[in-house]
């Protein structure tokens, strides 16, 4: 999440966006949408005299698939990263907090969040990029 000052919360950082493991032992065909996508961070509201961070994206997750044989496969992978937070603005000398930095996916590094500002808190930062495999497995019968 995003980084707290005295009257002023943190934005909620986004979750991840998990694994989804598919092994179909015959032929596989799919016209569906999987989603992996990762949560947006969330936005801040300023308190009485101080404004906090935005949270931090979830990271994209990870779809993988094997199929012994492929007949169709016209669906849809998901796996994007979610952005981060707006840290919320109040006047001069309000001491924003910072931003919270984006989650990690196993593949790719996440963005930092940004350093609060005199007049507003810190953006979060985005999310990794996930991935998605589809595979002929070989090992089914």
């Amino acid at each position: 999440g995003g980084g707290g000052v005295t009257d002023g919360a943190g934005g909620a950082g986004g979750a991840g966006g998990g694994v989804l493991i598919i092994e179909c032992g015959g032929a596989f065909s799919v016209s569906s949408t999987f989603s992996c996508a990762g949560v947006n961070g969330s936005d801040t509201t300023a308190g009485a005299n101080q404004a906090g961070g935005g949270g931090g994206g979830g990271g994209g997750g990870t779809i993988i698939v094997g199929y012994k044989t492929l007949t169709s496969d016209t669906g849809t992978y998901t796996v994007t990263k979610g952005t981060g937070g707006v840290g919320a603005t109040k006047t001069a000398n309000a001491n924003g907090g910072a931003g919270g930095g984006g989650g990690g996916s196993d593949s790719t590094a996440a963005t930092a969040g940004s350093n609060g500002q005199a007049d507003k808190g810190g953006l979060g930062g985005d999310g990794a990029a996930g991935y998605s495999i589809r595979f002929v497995n070989n090992s089914f019968g």
